[in-house]
């Protein structure tokens, strides 16, 4: 477990800039690089309960967005889950919702 290399990757769309977790919390600075505009409307990750910002969040194109989870890591070295980020775009019809998946492993510090 303590050999596991610091990792933070998304699908395209999404590019993870960096990530952090503590024995309380786990935080992920994502930017939208999809091209368009689009909603998060919800965020999970594996062993932990969505924080902030508020949701639904706006981000533009380029933008930076920046989940925050409460976790209790206390007691591991590292954290190593998965991450989905759950979003509309302005020309989704009928509710649809997109599913960008990520792996987070990170020194708890």
């Amino acid at each position: 477990d303590r050999f596991l290399p610091s990792k933070c990757t998304f699908s395209s769309g999404l590019a993870c800039l960096d990530h952090r977790a503590t024995p309380a919390a786990l935080d992920v600075v994502l930017q939208n690089s999809l091209g368009y505009d689009i909603t998060v409307t919800a965020a999970y990750a594996a062993g932990c309960t969505y924080n902030t910002p508020v949701l639904p969040y706006a981000v533009s194109n380029g933008d930076k967005y920046s989940p925050n989870f409460a976790c209790s890591n206390a007691g591991i070295s590292k954290y190593n889950g998965q991450v989905n980020i759950i979003y509309t775009t302005p020309s989704d019809v009928g509710g649809l919702t997109h599913n960008n998946t990520g792996q987070v492993t990170s020194r708890i510090g």
